[in-house]
């Protein structure tokens, strides 16, 4: 056991603590989370940085780690479900995949608005639109479900976790190419 690993105690006999630096990450105080006060460290003769000392040398002193503050918590597991949601898509559509498809929108929809395209062109511009709406409509599902985690998330203040899975969709993607709909 290492000698800075904190000990557990029973929150009421431990005196919580969160270290307080300056940009430069220098401990300038002690925040006391009994009553607010910050401890300076810069003068050790302070009566009550004195009783500090003493109480963690009974081991009355518990460190709260800032990074396992549920703020941070919360913020990690947020940031961790946008970038599952993100990877997820990317695995199955690569980002230069979503840009070909979406400029084969564009061509297909400019085949339908103009007025010299044939009856054939228009036809087949209509048939890869469809196939190119149901990527966007699948793509739409995925980041519903990821909204909706998020949103649960954000009403619920105490959670620390969700649960979620997007390869419930690869059953439902529908697995167009560019190629599918590029001629």
């Amino acid at each position: 056991m290492s000698a800075i690993e904190p000990k557990v105690y029973i929150a009421n006999l431990a005196e919580k603590y969160t270290k307080v630096t300056d940009d430069a990450g220098t401990l300038t105080g002690l925040l006391r989370a009994s009553d607010g006060a910050i401890l300076p460290v810069t003068n050790p003769n302070n009566d009550d940085y004195l009783q500090f000392q003493a109480d963690s040398a009974s081991g009355a002193v518990v460190f709260d780690d800032p990074n396992q503050a549920l703020p941070k918590v919360r913020e990690r597991v947020l940031a961790k479900l946008k970038s599952d949601v993100s990877s997820y898509l990317y695995s199955r559509y690569s980002q230069g995949t979503q840009t070909t498809l979406l400029g084969l929108n564009s061509k297909w929809s400019g085949v339908l608005i103009n007025p010299a395209s044939t009856t054939a062109q228009k036809t087949t511009a209509t048939d890869r639109l469809a196939t190119l709406l149901t990527v966007a409509d699948w793509m739409s599902t995925v980041w519903d479900e990821y909204y909706t985690k998020r949103d649960v998330f954000h009403a619920d203040q105490t959670l620390t976790t969700i649960a979620y899975d997007f390869t419930q969709f690869d059953a439902t993607d529908p697995q167009v190419s560019s190629e599918s709909v590029r001629v």
